[in-house]
């Protein structure tokens, strides 16, 4: 979780100090400073669209691990209790 957060952090300041760029360079025409801010729209679309579609599949597969029983070390349901049998009375013989 930390690493996500770093990462956007991370990516908010390498686009603002693209704009103080821009700025710094104090171009005639606005062209490139209206080309960076469409490319960070279409890139926000993008990570929120994967976000979204991240967050339905984790919140879908913790709904599916609830349903499911619990699995045996045989990687099987488990029909009911497993007890051990009882080693303190001696076997039955016939």
């Amino acid at each position: 979780m930390y690493h996500h957060f770093l990462g956007y952090a991370l990516i908010a300041v390498i686009s603002a100090n693209i704009f103080q760029g821009i700025s710094i360079l104090r171009p005639q025409n606005q062209t490139w400073k209206w080309a960076y801010i469409g490319l960070l729209g279409l890139l926000l679309c993008i990570t929120l669209a994967f976000e979204i579609y991240t967050w339905i599949k984790f919140v879908n597969s913790r709904k599916t691990k609830k349903d499911k029983p619990p699995e045996g070390p045989t990687g099987k349901p488990q029909e009911g209790p497993t007890t051990a049998p009882n080693s303190s009375q001696p076997p039955d013989e016939k």
